[in-house]
C-alpha cells in the first residue's frame, strides 16, 4: 500500500513535467517561426533638414505570429546600407498579436556623418540590411518562454 501511495505522485508529477517540456516544445517552434517571419518591407525619411545634415530613418516590418499565445520581440541589430554600417538599430519590446500578422516601425535618428554615408550608398545601389539579435517572449499558459536569435535580413525581399 506505501508503494501506491508513493507512486501516485511520481506518476503526476511525471505527467506534469512530459506536459510542461512538450508545450515549451510547441511555443519555442512558434517563437522561433515569429522571429523567422520578421521582414523589413520599407523605410522612408521624416523630419529631414539640410543645416546640420540630419534626418529620421523609419523601419517598417511586418512579423506573424502562428501562435495563439501574444509575443513581445525586440531588437539589437547593425543597420547596413551595402557594406557600410550607419547606425545601431534598437527596438524595444513590441506587441505581437497572436494568430496574425502585426506591423512595426522603428525610427532611428541619422546625424550629418551617417546621413553623408546613407546618401552615398544609396546613389552606388547599395542594398539596405540589418544585422543582429532578435528577442521574443511569451507566456503560455503560466510558462514564460523567451528565444534569442541572430539573424542578418535584406531589406525587400
Amino acid at each position: 500500500m506505501n508503494k501506491k501511495l508513493v507512486s501516485v505522485p511520481i506518476i503526476v508529477l511525471a505527467i506534469v513535467a512530459a506536459s510542461y517540456f512538450a508545450l515549451e516544445a510547441q511555443v519555442t517552434a512558434a517563437v522561433n517561426e515569429t522571429i523567422e517571419s520578421l521582414e523589413l518591407v520599407d523605410f522612408k525619411l521624416e523630419d529631414t533638414s539640410l543645416i546640420p545634415l540630419s534626418a529620421t530613418i523609419v523601419l517598417i516590418g511586418t512579423v506573424e505570429n502562428p501562435s495563439n499565445f501574444q509575443m513581445t520581440v525586440s531588437m539589437d541589430a547593425d543597420l547596413y546600407l551595402g557594406d557600410a554600417y550607419i547606425t545601431t538599430l534598437t527596438m524595444e519590446d513590441e506587441n505581437i498579436r497572436a494568430n496574425g500578422k502585426s506591423t512595426i516601425e522603428m525610427r532611428v535618428k541619422l546625424g550629418s556623418s551617417e546621413m553623408e554615408t546613407f546618401v552615398e550608398k544609396q546613389y552606388e545601389g547599395g542594398e539596405p540590411r540589418w544585422n543582429g539579435t532578435v528577442k521574443a517572449k511569451t507566456t503560455a499558459y503560466f510558462i514564460p518562454i523567451t528565444v534569442e536569435k541572430q539573424l542578418e535580413k535584406t531589406f525587400l525581399q
